[in-house]
């Protein structure tokens, strides 16, 4: 049995039968891949691999796979332990605790062909901000001194 590369190929075939007669010359167009697609995370607040980044709830994170021969079927991901979801656009950790989250990720091609899982730990951290007017008095003080005017 012959081995292929990767890639496209194309299959000429065609029939005789015991008389001699041939069919005309059919082709088959594959394309055989046996490389799993890559995931790439982004978050809207930088994210370094390697160490747990600082997020809030309104952190956007982005999946991003690509697949060079059969192409990307589908995105999952998770937080922690928590049930796998199939990506379907930018997320947000809104309504988790403040601490340390696992997301892990990964994608499948439209072959089956599984990319291993991967993961980034993020800390979420949470605070709340309230707007209102000061009614004290505020003083700004400046003092000139070594600076030009």
């Amino acid at each position: 049995m012959a081995v292929y590369a990767e890639g496209r190929h194309t299959i000429a075939y065609r029939s005789t039968d015991n008389l001699g007669n041939m069919e005309t010359l059919k082709q088959l167009s594959l394309i055989l891949d046996e490389s799993m697609p890559t995931t790439t995370i982004e978050g809207s607040d930088p994210l370094v691999q390697g160490v747990v980044n600082t997020v809030s709830p309104v952190t956007a994170f982005t999946l991003t796979a690509a697949d060079a021969l059969s192409g990307v079927k589908e995105i999952w991901y998770r937080f922690d332990e928590d049930q796998w979801q199939l990506y379907n656009g930018p997320f947000t950790l809104a309504g988790l605790k403040a601490g340390s989250h696992t997301i892990t990720y990964g994608a499948v091609d439209n072959v089956e062909n599984a990319e291993p899982q991967q993961t980034i730990t993020v800390r979420l951290v949470s605070f709340e901000t309230q707007k209102g007017i000061a009614t004290d008095p505020v003083v700004l003080f400046f003092s000139g001194k070594d600076h030009d005017r």
